[in-house]
């Protein structure tokens, strides 16, 4: 069995081995439970208009039994300053807004020092999310509907969990709330519509919670996040799969 696995950068994490990031963590858990072979093609994704055509031919070239679809909450809830900066000052802001992508992308990125840096930086400066709402929607919307259309796949669609943005700007997470709102309705909308597993919500994690998800750079998953949000999407798969009507073997009961 195959599965396109369509997703963010967490899936591509230098920090955690290959066999510990949750790709790898949900292929064992589903593997185990459908009982056969699985093998996990990873393509992390970005919400730009060319995505529906590459996933067309992707679609073609792996032949995926399932396809992960994570309509990453990233694109549309993360304030960057940087992407602030660059679209205010043009020419000069894109080399002022890659300088600070360099310097986010080092090690001192997960330092205290750095952090409050940048939450200073987004109560002043302030911050702009990479794609808004809506146009994170009319490109996913697109993909998913070319998905189905392949009636012989298997598609499930992943929505926010909720885990939080590491800094907010002033008002940021009624903002952040705001967005995921609009996109968990029309992926609702859609499920409806389409008949497509869809599993997301509008809501945000209590601090605690997300931040035990969450590695050294407090952005991406740690260790044992990754872990635990793989056996989620392990059960995501799960479920979309004996939606689908597709075989699972019973489970053998013990005798006493």
């Amino acid at each position: 069995m195959r599965i396109l696995r369509l997703a963010g950068s967490d899936d591509a994490l230098r920090d955690v081995p290959e066999e510990l990031r949750s790709p790898a963590i949900a292929e064992a858990a589903f593997s185990q439970a459908v009982g056969e072979p699985v093998e996990t093609i990873v393509r992390p994704i970005w919400p730009d208009p060319h995505l529906p055509e590459l996933l067309e031919r992707w679609l073609d070239q792996y032949q995926p039994d399932l396809v992960f679809f994570y309509v990453v909450p990233f694109w549309y809830v993360y304030e960057s300053v940087p992407i602030r900066v660059q679209r205010q000052l043009g020419r000069l802001g894109g080399k002022l807004s890659e300088a600070g992508r360099r310097v986010a992308s080092k090690p001192f990125a997960s330092s205290l020092p750095f952090r409050a840096l940048r939450l200073a930086s987004l109560r002043t400066v302030g911050g702009e999310t990479p794609f808004t709402p809506e146009q994170v929607l009319d490109v996913s919307e697109s993909c998913i509907r070319r998905v189905v259309a392949r009636e012989d796949v298997v598609l499930v669609v992943i929505g926010s969990t909720g885990r939080r943005c590491t800094a907010y700007g002033w008002g940021g997470p009624a903002r952040d709330q705001a967005r995921r709102a609009v996109v968990h309705n029309r992926l609702t909308s859609l499920r409806a519509e389409l008949h497509v597993p869809y599993f997301g919500g509008d809501s945000l994690m209590q601090s605690g919670e997300w931040k035990a998800l969450l590695g050294p750079d407090r952005t991406h998953l740690s260790v044992e996040g990754q872990r635990t949000v793989g056996l989620e999407q392990a059960a995501h798969m799960l479920a979309a799969w004996e939606r689908a009507g597709r075989r699972v073997p019973a489970k053998q009961e013990t005798g006493g």
